[in-house]
């Protein structure tokens, strides 16, 4: 479906641009994917990332029903507090990766909501998306993206993989890209409550 229309209005030549035309193509841009043909860190299958959550309801002795939810990532439930003042401890569900890997990376939404993923520091290119219907999981839906961008946050709707590959690059060559880096959802009160954790890159 169109979730977007671009009209240039003004350019310094003939880009011949037509409805469904790829832009940046059509302005002699584009955008190559990441290199994935050398080593890369595989976090696919059963290594994968996963989103989860969960609902409690219950009825008070007032009769008053109550609602409780929590999230979490790969079995742990972390938020970044400070501790006496100073840094968290390291998130017990962190990966660790070196500047210079290439990771291709799979992030599955476990829960029955859809969520905003979000990497801090780096930016990474989604290649496909996976679904298997929770009321049906014998089935699988899949389909690629038809386009390379950079981006820090997929929306990945329910019960679906986002695939994507991210290259820990250190822009300035100075290891600045070294350190903790969160990823979370970027449905605050879903971060918050548990859903992030961390990326952390050594030189």
């Amino acid at each position: 479906m169109d979730i977007a229309r671009i009209v240039l209005v003004k350019g310094d030549g003939d880009y011949g641009i037509a409805e469904g035309d790829p832009v940046l193509a059509s302005l002699g841009r584009s955008i190559a994917p990441i290199d994935t043909s050398g080593a890369v860190v595989d976090w696919t299958g059963p290594d994968a990332l996963e989103l989860q959550g969960w609902m409690d309801m219950w009825e008070d002795t007032d009769g008053i029903w109550q609602m409780e939810t929590g999230f979490a990532i790969d079995d742990v439930s972390w938020h970044a507090e400070p501790v006496d003042g100073g840094l968290a401890a390291e998130a017990p569900s962190a990966r660790h990766a070196r500047i210079g890997d290439t990771i291709r990376w799979q992030v599955h939404n476990a829960t029955m909501m859809a969520h905003p993923f979000h990497l801090h520091g780096f930016s990474f290119q989604v290649s496909r998306f996976e679904q298997i219907p929770e009321d049906d999981p014998s089935v699988m839906y899949s389909w690629d993206v038809g386009y390379r961008e950079y981006q820090d946050t997929v929306l990945i709707p329910a019960h679906t993989s986002a695939f994507f590959d991210v290259k820990i690059v250190d822009p300035n060559g100075d290891g600045g890209a070294a350190g903790r880096w969160l990823k979370h959802c970027h449905i605050f009160q879903h971060a918050g409550s548990g859903m992030m954790s961390e990326l952390i890159i050594a030189p």
